[in-house]
């Protein structure tokens, strides 16, 4: 894909029931048990999606998720199958005789905006709903992605037929991802190095962070003695929530909570380290997990621009905003527009959108090593 082309939506591609579209990525059912996840070049700031997208932005999210789960897949399993075409293949030949035979969602054919809504209703209820990282339902998306998962299931045309696989791969090149479904873990769990963003603000205010003291004087950005977990809770509505660990114990157990603060405390140093021999600060990062037949696994992105604040060490200050390799350019052109942040926002400049891209791009190279090649 050029770059200059923007990559909005697979939906008009991916012949499959779309489970939830987010603010970035798509999650389309394959079958029961694997989620095909499309990340697209869609770009948010300040809890709303600009306009227009950046070109690659997808790619290079998806290709730093694979190469960071390739890294750490000594410290803790991940949701990650195979991307070669014959497993896609063999999963889509075993969904494609589900359908043929009916066997599967029969309810849904009958039913299909019931059936989601329960599904909803459930994903309250159950503190691990079955449904993945993006696509836990909101209210406003039921009645919508009823009537799409309703028109899937009333035409088996609109199932794909295992030779059609090969096309729609290399349409969608390197922005997929083949996972596990999982029964996603509803809290993020957030490690910082350093004491800056959200950090920062709660350390001025109270001398802590998610309730975790820490000594006096730190000045804003400064590395921290050791590393701390500070996990939120999810909502489906509205922001996530920071809370002590105490609350995280209480909602999980101590046993789970414990063993999701010491992988993440490890995978961040494990990335830190491996970044900071690339000249890049690894400051804070965040991580969603859930399980899959019994087993803690990480799922979702994996040490991206977008879950991840990564700073270039030469320009590394104290006391005053650090120019991070993400969004920065988008977030400061909005801040000073003079939207407020409510209405619709201001279209993006092309000069802005290629600055994003560009520190997309340069995260990519000098974190892996290798060129980007725009396909």
């Amino acid at each position: 894909m050029s770059s200059n082309i923007q990559y909005a939506t697979a939906a008009d591609i991916v012949p499959l029931p779309l489970l939830h579209r987010g603010k970035v990525r798509e999650l389309y059912e394959l079958d029961p048990d694997h989620l095909l996840i499309v990340v697209s070049d869609r770009i948010s700031a300040f809890d709303a999606v600009l306009k227009p997208e950046v070109p690659g932005k997808g790619k290079v999210l998806n290709k730093l998720s694979q190469f960071w789960f390739e890294q750490t897949k000594h410290l803790i399993a991940n949701h990650v199958v195979s991307l070669d075409e014959l497993g896609l293949q063999s999963v889509q030949a075993k969904h494609l005789e589900q359908c043929q035979s009916g066997a599967l969602y029969p309810d849904v054919v009958h039913s299909g905006t019931e059936s989601l809504q329960a599904m909803h209703q459930s994903s309250h209820q159950d503190p691990h709903p079955d449904l993945h990282c993006e696509h836990a339902l909101r209210q406003g998306e039921v009645q919508d992605l009823a009537e799409e998962r309703q028109a899937c299931c009333d035409s088996r045309d609109m199932y794909l037929e295992p030779q059609d696989l090969s096309a729609i791969l290399r349409s969608l090149q390197d922005r997929m991802t083949i996972a596990r479904r999982a029964k996603r873990i509803d809290f993020e769990c957030v490690v910082r190095g350093y004491i800056t963003g959200g950090g920062w603000r709660q350390y001025t205010a109270h001398q802590a962070v998610n309730g975790i003291e820490l000594p006096a004087g730190l000045r804003m950005n400064e590395k921290l003695p050791e590393p701390i977990f500070t996990p939120s809770r999810k909502h489906d509505e509205g922001h996530d929530e920071d809370v002590p660990f105490a609350v995280m114990c209480e909602d999980l157990g101590t046993d789970l909570a414990q063993k999701l603060r010491r992988i993440s405390i490890e995978l961040y140093m494990y990335a830190a380290e491996l970044c900071a021999s690339k000249g890049i600060l690894l400051a804070d990062c965040k991580f969603e997990f859930g399980m899959i037949d019994g087993e803690l696994v990480i799922i979702d992105e994996l040490f991206t621009p977008d879950s991840s604040r990564f700073w270039s060490a030469d320009q590394y200050v104290l006391d005053r905003d650090i120019d991070s390799l993400d969004k920065e350019p988008v977030r400061r052109y909005l801040a000073a527009s003079g939207w407020d942040k409510c209405g619709t926002p201001p279209v993006l400049p092309s000069e802005v959108v290629e600055a994003t891209r560009s520190r997309y791009v340069e995260l990519f190279e000098r974190i892996t090593e290798q060129q980007w090649i725009e396909a």
